[in-house]
C-alpha cells in the first residue's frame, strides 16, 4: 500500500450502512455473492458507481483508512478490465471508516465525484 492509497472508498447502500454503523463490522450484500467487499481508490470510484449503481439515490461513500485493512486487502483486476481494484476479503471494521460522504447521482443518473469526497480522501485526517 502506498501513501497514495492510504484512503480508500466503499460505496454503500445507505440503509445497510445505517444499520451497521453501530456494530463492530459491516458486510454489504455483495459479500454473499462475491466473497469480498469492493473498494476503490479515489480515481476509480466513478467506474463502479456508473457501472453498477447508475441512478441509485441511496448511496453513501465511506472513506476508509486502509491501514486497518492491510491484512485482508488484495488488489485484483476489476470486472471487464485489467485495472487493479482493492478487494477486502474480510468484514469491514467500523473503526476503519473515517467519514461518510453523500453520493447522489446527477439528474441524468450518472455520478460525478463530490468535492467533499475528494477533500476527505486527500486530507491527512480523512475528513
Amino acid at each position: 500500500m502506498t501513501e497514495e492509497h492510504a484512503r480508500l472508498v466503499h460505496l454503500a447502500e445507505r440503509p445497510l450502512w445505517d444499520a451497521a454503523a453501530t456494530t463492530p463490522s459491516y458486510l454489504p450484500t455483495e459479500w454473499d455473492r462475491d466473497g469480498f467487499i469492493h473498494l476503490s481508490a479515489l480515481h476509480q470510484v466513478l467506474t463502479p458507481a456508473n457501472r453498477f449503481y447508475l441512478g441509485r439515490e441511496d448511496l453513501v461513500a465511506l472513506v476508509l483508512d486502509a491501514h486497518y485493512l492491510r491484512d485482508a486487502l488484495v488488489w485484483e483486476p476489476g470486472t471487464d478490465t485489467d485495472e487493479l481494484f482493492p478487494h477486502l476479503y474480510s468484514a469491514l471494521p467500523i473503526e476503519a471508516v473515517l467519514t461518510t460522504v453523500e453520493f447522489p447521482p446527477s439528474q441524468d443518473g450518472l455520478f460525478t465525484l463530490p468535492p467533499a469526497l475528494t477533500r476527505a480522501v486527500r486530507s491527512p485526517l480523512g475528513r
